[in-house]
């Protein structure tokens, strides 16, 4: 075997001292590598370039540091000036919150005030409604007056519409409402009652004149519009005051 040339030997001695500078430091105990260096350990997170130990409260658990300070208060708890407060749930209420929970709502049947939980006194011919602001709402043919539920009796030609506003009834179709009675609606000659039934529109080819319906007499160079109950000027005439068309400039 030919020995070491002395002249490689010396290269490589030269090479020593920046290979060892070159060599990666080992991560500090509270850091751990990565791609994209180093990464705080659990129970540390980064503050100002180094990772700081995470403190926590009495009743809080390590968290993933989205809030800024890498712990969350357990359930039934709520974070407050740095330390997890105690939620102080009333009788006849449960605890509420995605996650850690951080309030309370009333049982069914009770609604909020003043920190508590009170019952909600339905009166009769009522029952427990979520979507009233009362918490609660009339049964079909009556009405809420004030706290109680009062019967609907509808007049002649007129139905129950089940509706907690207003008179909670509706005239029949060919009535409309006037006043507390429901009153026959008049068709004059070529009328008839509109969708709803609580009003009349005239005929095609007819327009409304008060309370009848009077045939559209269309002057030269005109034509029924798109509703039939009036007209417009072929193109290029133009409607004059006069109730004429006329050629337009």
């Amino acid at each position: 075997m030919r020995a070491f040339p002395l002249s490689m030997a010396i290269l490589v001695a030269s090479f020593l001292p920046t290979l060892a500078q070159d060599r990666p430091k080992p991560p500090a105990r509270d850091a751990a590598s990565s791609a994209f260096g180093a990464t705080c350990n659990s129970g540390f997170m980064r503050q100002e370039g180094a990772c700081v130990e995470i403190r926590l409260p009495e009743n809080a658990y390590l968290s993933d540091a989205r809030s800024g300070r890498g712990w969350e208060c357990r359930r039934g708890y709520r974070e407050k000036s740095g330390t997890c407060e105690k939620i102080n749930v009333p009788e006849n209420a449960f605890l509420t919150g995605y996650g850690g929970g951080t309030g309370w709502s009333c049982n069914r049947g009770f609604h909020a005030r003043d920190g508590a939980c009170f019952a909600i006194s339905v009166p009769a011919f009522g029952y427990l409604s979520e979507t009233s602001i009362r918490g609660w709402d009339c049964e079909r043919g009556y009405r809420p007056v004030g706290d109680e539920c009062v019967a609907v009796v509808p007049p002649g030609n007129a139905y129950l519409n089940g509706s907690t506003f207003g008179n909670g009834w509706s005239c029949l179709r060919g009535f409309v409402e006037q006043g507390d009675k429901c009153v026959r609606i008049v068709l004059p000659a070529h009328a008839f009652l509109t969708g709803t039934g609580q009003s009349w529109k005239c005929e095609r080819g007819f327009a409304r004149v008060s309370d009848a319906c009077e045939a559209i007499v269309l002057p030269r160079n005109a034509h029924l519009d798109g509703s039939g109950n009036g007209w417009e000027c072929e193109k290029p005439y133009r409607k004059t005051p006069q109730g004429e068309c006329q050629p337009g400039r």
